[in-house]
């Protein structure tokens, strides 16, 4: 196994760990919004269920991705093609950084080098 490899797997096991930590912060923002609101949306508690589902679909891609599996491999290019996809398109109406996708790009060109997707489907193979 190459270092490029081994060092992409823990920077994309630590880039999904931080977006579950940030989805678990946005709840938490959301819970405090509310309690210093007069009124509550009811967006809010829809809001907090699709922040707990990303948590926990960061979190598993973390441990997939950490544990060689291939299915964190899939959820890791699923997530990040899909950030990819929106970072673009944020960036073509203005509304962030051109940088902003610059992560979510170099996780898919990582995950398909031809040495990463053999470390990982090896390993469902064999």
């Amino acid at each position: 196994m190459t270092k490029i490899v081994n060092f992409g797997r823990w920077a994309v096991a630590l880039l999904a760990c931080a977006m579950a930590a940030e989805s678990v912060w946005a709840i938490f923002h959301n819970t405090v919004s509310m309690s210093h609101a007069d009124g509550v949306s009811s967006r809010i508690p829809n809001a907090n269920f699709l922040f707990l589902v990303l948590a926990f679909v960061s979190a598993l891609c973390a441990w997939g991705i950490f544990k060689w599996r291939s299915w964190g491999y899939v959820l890791a290019l699923g997530i990040s093609g899909f950030e990819l996809f929106v970072g673009v398109e944020a960036a073509i109406v203005g509304d962030t950084n051109v940088l902003f996708p610059l992560a979510p790009l170099l996780v898919v060109v990582w995950l398909l080098l031809p040495t990463v997707r053999v470390a990982y489907w090896r390993r469902t193979a064999g």
